[in-house]
């Protein structure tokens, strides 16, 4: 077994709306599952982008600035840390989880990144 780090990325924008709470009691069916069975360590949303900061070591010199990406670029909204036998185990539980996001919330748009955990 190996760990994973799952995220969930997408693009923030007010347009989208809040998440339903259709969505929230789906996710937490499965985490519930997941911590069963075993699987899931640990999970948490992430609070908005503009409101993380961005470090950045270049020519010698760190610089700090508010707010993570770009305008309109996507980022981690979310993740999970999983243990799973192999990297196709670790994508199918995110596709479970993209899942849940095509169900309860039609129109979002997002994907979900995987890597073991070296």
């Amino acid at each position: 077994m190996s760990r994973y780090l799952m995220t969930l990325v997408a693009t923030e924008n007010a347009e989208a709306g809040a998440p339903p709470a259709e969505l929230f009691e789906a996710i937490g069916k499965a985490a519930a599952a997941w911590q069963q069975a075993g699987v899931l360590l640990d999970t948490g949303g992430l609070a908005p982008a503009e409101e993380g900061t961005r470090l950045q070591l270049e020519n010698g010199a760190i610089t700090a600035s508010r707010g993570v990406g770009g305008e309109g670029a996507p980022v981690p909204t979310a993740y999970a840390i999983i243990e799973a036998a192999t990297d196709a185990d670790a994508a199918a539980r995110a596709t479970d989880f993209l899942d849940l996001h095509k169900q309860h919330w039609p129109g979002w748009n997002g994907g979900s990144e995987v890597r073991r955990i070296a």
